[in-house]
């Protein structure tokens, strides 16, 4: 009996872990931390990153 408690245990855990790191990885798929420039920002961003690779400007 304390055998089959342990097997049914094991395998619900087993099952949790998988069904957990699925969730993790459609997470990750569905693309949730994308990143877009806003329209119009163009020169701002030039602007920014000109000043930090020209040191002589600072």
């Amino acid at each position: 009996m304390n055998k089959n408690i342990i097997i049914t245990f094991l395998i619900l855990f087993l099952s949790l872990k998988l069904s957990a790191q699925m969730d993790l990885n459609k997470t990750a798929n569905e693309g949730y931390h994308k990143i877009a420039q806003i329209k119009g920002t163009e020169d701002l961003l030039r602007d920014y990153f000109s000043e930090i690779s020209n040191p002589k400007r600072l």
